[in-house]
């Protein structure tokens, strides 16, 4: 992994990315209780093809057993990521959401090392944004200094440059 370390090139600057969660009443696609219901479905099929966009990625810490997770909960391990990039993330905190690696320790914070144009907005969308607050901050590249910050109770945090 590669850390959020000073590079910087003529054309663009090198940023630590954080994203920070505050659950509210319970994590991102929690079992959080309530009413139970019973649907009985009829056998049917489907066809076609599904197309992932170009520049999609998976944040490296995932509530998955089959896929191995990398940590990327602090400035030394921030995932690296294109500069024009979706990137689909997961984040819960202990003991709340889905079973699975990340269910007992939980995942509260995810940084990401980016380089990022001027003119360029870094767009933060809440799946769950009735069940937890994230918010999102754009550090130097040390990984130290808040050089802006996003902390809405909104379902989309976005710091433009």
């Amino acid at each position: 992994m590669a850390s959020c370390k000073n590079i910087l090139s003529h054309k663009s600057h090198k940023y630590c990315v954080i994203v920070f969660m505050i659950v509210l009443q319970s994590a991102c696609g929690g079992d959080g209780g309530g009413n139970t219901s019973t649907a009985t479905l009829s056998a049917f099929s489907v066809q076609g093809s599904i197309v992932v966009s170009a520049g999609s990625i998976v944040d490296s810490d995932i509530n998955n057993t089959n896929n191995p997770n990398i940590s990327n909960n602090s400035p030394s391990g921030a995932q690296v990521i294109p500069s024009f990039s979706v990137l689909g993330g997961y984040v819960n905190q202990a003991m709340q959401g889905p079973n699975g690696p990340l269910f007992e320790s939980g995942d509260t914070s995810d940084y990401f090392s980016i380089y990022l144009y001027a003119g360029q907005s870094i767009v933060l969308d809440i799946y769950d944004s009735a069940n937890a607050d994230l918010d999102l901050y754009l550090l130097d590249s040390t990984g130290q200094i808040v050089l802006d910050s996003s902390v809405s109770t909104s379902a989309s945090e976005t710091l433009p440059l």
